[in-house]
């Protein structure tokens, strides 16, 4: 395996990203992120741009990102659901759980009296 998708891997998971994270702010497939890393390398161009994107995310996190910590409690039963379909997306539990939580954080709720 090529230095640079190491490299990506390992920054993805540093920064607590996901694969289709990059693939949206990239513009491009998730599948062209999986054949990246199937294949290996990604193009040499492109690594400036993710150098950013990890930079001004880690810049928008620090300023303003409170540290929290969530426990998802699972039965086997449910467990099995959920990695099933993380494993669909081609994530990991954790990859799935935090983009679950993200897309809620993003929900604005409206209480009517």
């Amino acid at each position: 395996m090529d230095s640079s998708i190491e490299w990506l891997l390992a920054e993805l998971k540093k920064n607590g990203k996901s694969r289709r994270w990059l693939a949206e702010k990239l513009f491009l497939s998730p599948r062209t992120i999986d054949k990246w890393v199937e294949k290996g390398s990604f193009p040499a161009g492109k690594r400036a741009r993710i150098e950013k994107l990890i930079k001004e995310e880690q810049n928008n996190e620090t300023s303003h990102n409170v540290p929290t910590q969530v426990v998802l409690e699972f039965s086997p039963e449910q467990y099995a659901v959920v990695k099933a379909e993380a494993e669909r997306r081609g994530l990991t539990v954790e990859e799935w759980a935090r983009e679950v939580l993200q897309s809620l954080a993003n929900v604005t709720v409206r209480v009517r009296v």
